[in-house]
């Protein structure tokens, strides 16, 4: 049923005010997640004004004509620091500018009640490094007079406390649904989201997603591994044209899986990448397991259960086909890639036994990885 304000919203008091009391009321919602889209469409006889809402179910669309305040923090540096570049650290510290209406909320160091935690001070031990954050900034931003979609979902319910990720999840689902059927004009820019209590206040701001560089790889810079990169390129390039293609393609796709942050995308791009590789007859797994085979001097019955190939293209299955929402964590992820590696050195003609060394390091099986997944959905409420 769509619902229609009784007046104009251009002076927004309260996100509440977007959505019928009768909707949070219907879920026991005790706090919201709320994501914000901008929706470039010009005034005309349709104009959200008073805003209209729509119910999509665990999701509530209000498309509003207003003008919006909102708070964000801005995508900060993340550098490295060593014991050598300490005093440069020291020299010039990280700049975090934080505007007045918000530090209240910002925690002091316990030591020194006027300055933020993470400000450098001491020294490194020799060998150690630490993440250095610059240039955080948040921001009050106030938007032009123009039209948005403020999407809502329940949060925290009465007793139950919510999961961020599942609450994304859903907002999600829903974008996906509204530029399916209204083109994707009615999604077009996300603006910002955050969580907001019964009160309508926001309990903080969302911040940019880190990565701890030590979580992954580290380089081979010497010659000799800056050589074998080379050697790479150029085998890559003398491959037969539909190879090289194919090879060049899954390079790319690759490149996609290493900077995505949803961990069931991300899978999914590994696994596009693999099977762009070294799949050319479409689902057939049969050659990736030969590849490993020939790699590792193994047969491939052998293959096949030690790096559990059939069962990662079983996950793929149980996404695409079956719509299972998983929660799949770096260690899966760190193995998924080191499986494209070794298919990729053997097709170039080189030595690889990257899925071998991840699964000593992770000290469990391919089995023990998948297994570890689980459903990236909360237990249906009850009835209400």
């Amino acid at each position: 049923m769509v619902w229609t304000g009784h007046a104009s919203a251009r002076e927004l008091r309260s996100y509440l005010d977007l959505i019928p009391p009768q909707w949070i009321e219907r879920h026991s919602a005790t706090s919201l997640w709320m994501e914000v889209h901008r929706v470039p469409y010009p005034p005309g006889p349709n104009t959200p004004d008073p805003p209209r809402c729509v119910d999509l179910g665990d999701v509530c669309a209000t498309f509003v004509r207003t003008v919006l305040q909102y708070q964000l923090l801005r995508q900060p540096i993340i550098d490295i620091a060593t014991p050598e570049s300490w005093e440069d650290v020291l020299r010039y510290p990280p700049q975090i500018q934080i505007p007045k209406f918000v530090e209240d909320w910002v925690p002091k160091a316990d030591d020194n009640p006027g300055s933020l935690p993470g400000r450098p001070a001491g020294h490194l031990p020799p060998g150690s490094s630490i993440m250095v954050v610059h240039n955080a900034q948040v921001v009050n931003h106030r938007t032009n007079l123009g039209t948005f979609v403020v999407l809502v979902t329940p949060h925290d319910r009465e007793g139950v406390s919510g999961r961020e990720d599942t609450s994304r999840e859903r907002l999600r689902t829903a974008a996906g649904l509204l530029g399916a059927l209204m083109g994707r004009t009615a999604v077009f820019e996300p603006l910002f989201d955050v969580e907001i209590d019964s009160t309508g206040n926001t309990s903080g701001i969302t911040s940019p997603t880190f990565e701890n560089p030590a979580a992954f790889r580290e380089p081979d810079l010497s010659e000799s591994g800056l050589g074998m990169v080379e050697l790479c390129a150029a085998r890559v390039s003398s491959l037969p044209a539909e190879a090289r293609h194919r090879t060049e393609l899954s390079l790319r796709w690759l490149y996609e899986a290493m900077h995505e942050r949803d961990g069931v995308f991300a899978f999914l791009k590994y696994w596009i990448a693999i099977e762009t590789l070294a799949m050319p007859d479409g689902t057939r797994i049969k050659p990736v397991i030969r590849q490993l085979a020939a790699a590792y001097g193994r047969p491939e019955a052998e293959v096949n259960r030690v790096f559990a190939i059939g069962r990662l293209f079983s996950v793929r299955g149980d996404i695409v086909h079956r719509g299972r929402a998983l929660r799949v964590d770096q260690h899966l992820l760190a193995y998924i890639e080191a499986v494209y590696v070794d298919v990729f050195a053997h097709a170039v003609g080189g030595v690889s036994r990257m899925a071998e060394q991840t699964l000593q390091r992770s000290g469990r099986t391919a089995g023990d990885l998948i297994a570890g997944m689980s459903t990236n959905r909360e237990p249906e409420p009850g009835p209400r």
